[in-house]
């Protein structure tokens, strides 16, 4: 009986620590999107800060690849984005025409298609972004502690939760052994 009552305390907490970072994420996602003119104007450095939709936190370990469209419907082909850390990927492009370009950047896990406008032109950065369904600003930073530590609230609940269930666990036993 003894073995019951500290398993029935400690399996929940084990469960819910477990749990709780895996069920704060969605399978959706959301791009925020960065050019940067480089020395030469037919090449562009692409940033992109992948995020959880439902959480805003960086997504590191997805997929991530960019592709383009040309002033005159020409093709760029698709590269895949290296990863920078905290939900950061990056690409440098050679663009092949001059005019204005329309970059698509695609994530998948979580699934997020962000696109960009990039004149060759242009000699500043451009901050244009949208994805996924919603417009997000470019990323200044990547992660805060706030961001981190998202699974402190669900752990500090299901310790509350535990130490109650143990709490009743115990003043039952504790009525059966006086019926007893």
């Amino acid at each position: 009986m003894r073995r019951f009552g500290v398993f029935s305390l400690v399996a929940p907490l084990v469960l819910l620590l477990l749990a709780a970072p895996a069920a704060a994420h969605g399978a959706d996602g959301a791009l925020a999107l960065e050019t940067q003119t480089t020395n030469d104007p037919a090449t562009v450095e692409i940033r992109a800060r992948l995020t959880y939709a439902n959480d805003d936190e960086p997504a590191p370990g997805a997929s991530v690849t960019v592709d383009g469209t040309g002033p005159k419907g020409e093709s760029l082909a698709s590269e895949t984005m290296t990863a920078a850390g905290a939900g950061i990927y990056t690409a440098t492009l050679q663009l092949p025409a001059s005019g204005t370009w329309t970059l698509r950047v695609t994530a998948s896990t979580p699934n997020a298609v962000a696109e960009i406008e990039y004149s060759t032109a242009a000699a500043a950065t451009t901050t244009t972004a949208s994805g996924a369904g919603t417009v997000s600003e470019p990323a200044t930073n990547s992660t805060t502690e706030d961001e981190s530590n998202t699974w402190v609230l669900p752990a500090a609940l299901g310790a509350v939760i535990v130490i109650l269930a143990g709490g009743a666990t115990l003043i039952l036993r504790k009525r059966a052994h006086h019926r007893g």
